[in-house]
């Protein structure tokens, strides 16, 4: 498909920078399809952010025709993104980066706009089947992890230690990263190693809770991890959930040798004992004697740096990543039109449907044809009634019968003309009665009129044919 436009709702303020790295990506996507546009929040507000970008996404839609809404949450912003979606008639995509606070009303929204999304887009197999567990169509979900370039990182090459021993952790400073636990760990570590240290690197609303010093070193948000990643011996990740881990893949690329909890990419790149090791989540114990084994052995360093460097270099490449993005928005699509055609088909296995859609088909045939008869040809509207209504009565009769009623066999169809040109007459004869009635003395506009008595002599038509014509018994 080459006429995919997608909007795309995300709440990475790092897009107002052209030099960030979400900046490159959303060019990376603009090449993939016709038309690409981000909105994303630019006030601090959150209540006037979510207004304009409501404002600014009902604008964009009308103004470009976007065939795809594309939503970076699962909360809040996805509910407007799939309210615009129904709104504007578009596909609704989702991308299910984590489930951080999935609790309260967020866990009811997250549901709410999972079933409604037309495609989902998950960073990682742990994240698609727990949306699969919540009930969710599996054919409406992609698995894209996040793609990194480590094509220019150089690799780890010597894993003894000839000074102190680092460990090194990289993430915001918020409670479900539980970096808390591992300074705990640490001061534990400390004692028994005490040349090691423990590096933060991040920001974050909980560093004033924690004790820094000459041992546990903050060096807060950096632009630049290279150094830090080539310093250190370990890599620590103690998150009470992720989606992903995109610090685990950089260190990884590094040949980090990496001890993490149970989330994100846990399993999928970080095989315990494998290439790595994965504890379970709050689990300071493991965390404390996990810690000790790769401080004092050189050879298990090695083993899961080089394995970890390999299994990294084997992810998906960034023309495959891409692939699958515009995938995910051709399911999107796709979805949404195998969504109305279920619709379509579920509404006509009910007989009062195609009898409605048949009789208004011929009652559009009348009346396009009485308009004409009297409007253009000057008919008078008895005349111009009857010969409209001997049109629609061929129509009428065809569709009821092979269509609406399912009357296939022709053994008795002879019969079944007359029958309904008898109804049909009697029906012409009650329409021409409520039709003089209408117009001669409640001075009824004749179209008006029309669909008034069209629709009386409808629901008697529907019980003679139902019952005596076409002997429809089917439930």
């Amino acid at each position: 498909m080459n006429n995919l436009k997608i909007l795309s709702l995300g709440l990475d303020r790092n897009l107002a920078d052209q030099n960030s790295a979400v900046s490159f990506r959303v060019k990376e996507y603009s090449h993939l399809v016709e038309f690409y546009k981000i909105i994303y929040p630019k006030n601090k507000n959150k209540f006037l952010a979510f207004w304009k970008i409501y404002k600014e996404a009902k604008e964009e839609i009308t103004k470009n025709n976007f065939n795809v809404i594309s939503v970076q949450d699962t909360y809040y912003l996805a509910l407007l993104g799939v309210y615009l979606a129904k709104k504007y008639s578009v596909g609704i995509e989702i991308q299910v980066h984590g489930f951080e606070k999935y609790r309260g009303i967020r866990k009811i929204i997250a549901y709410f706009v999972l079933q409604n999304a037309d495609s989902i887009r998950v960073v990682s197999n742990r994240l698609r089947e727990r949306i699969k567990n919540m009930g969710i169509a599996e054919r409406k979900i992609t698995t894209v992890s996040i793609y990194t370039d480590i094509s220019a990182i150089s690799p780890k090459l010597k894993y003894e230690i000839n000074r102190k021993f680092i460990f090194l952790t990289v993430g915001r400073l918020v409670p479900v990263k539980n970096i808390g636990m591992q300074i705990k760990a640490f001061k534990e570590i400390v004692n028994e190693f005490p040349d090691s240290e423990l590096w933060v690197v991040g920001d974050g609303p909980e560093k004033d809770r924690f004790e820094f010093n000459e041992k546990v070193k903050f060096f807060g948000n950096q632009d630049d991890l290279s150094h830090y990643y080539s310093s250190a011996d370990a890599f620590l990740l103690t998150s009470k959930s992720e989606g992903w881990g995109l610090v685990i893949i950089e260190a990884g690329a590094y040949g980090l040798p990496i001890i993490m909890t149970d989330v994100g990419c846990a399993g999928e790149v970080v095989i315990n004992g494998e290439n790595g090791i994965v504890i379970p989540v709050e689990d300071k114990k493991s965390l404390i004697r996990n810690m000790k084994r790769i401080i004092e052995d050189e050879d298990l360093r090695r083993k899961f740096g080089t394995a970890i460097r390999s299994k990294v270099l084997s992810l998906p490449s960034k023309e495959k990543t891409l692939s699958l993005y515009k995938e995910s928005w051709e399911r999107c699509l796709d979805f949404k039109k195998g969504k109305i055609m279920t619709i379509v088909h579920k509404l006509t296995k009910h007989l009062l449907f195609r009898y409605i859609i048949s009789g208004g088909t011929a009652a559009f045939v009348d009346l396009v044809l009485l308009y004409i008869f009297n409007t253009v040809f000057d008919i008078h509207y008895i005349y111009a009634s009857i010969m409209a209504f001997i049109v629609a009565f061929f129509v009428s009769f065809i569709l009821q019968k092979f269509w609406t009623f399912k009357n296939l066999s022709k053994e008795n169809i002879h019969k079944q003309v007359v029958m309904y040109l008898g109804s049909s007459l009697f029906g012409l004869s009650l329409n021409t009665l409520l039709m003089y009635i209408f117009v001669d003395y409640f001075h009824l506009f004749v179209l008006l009129s029309q669909i008034f008595a069209g629709g009386l002599v409808a629901c008697c038509s529907f019980f003679i044919s139902k019952k005596l014509i076409f002997k429809y018994d089917k439930i």
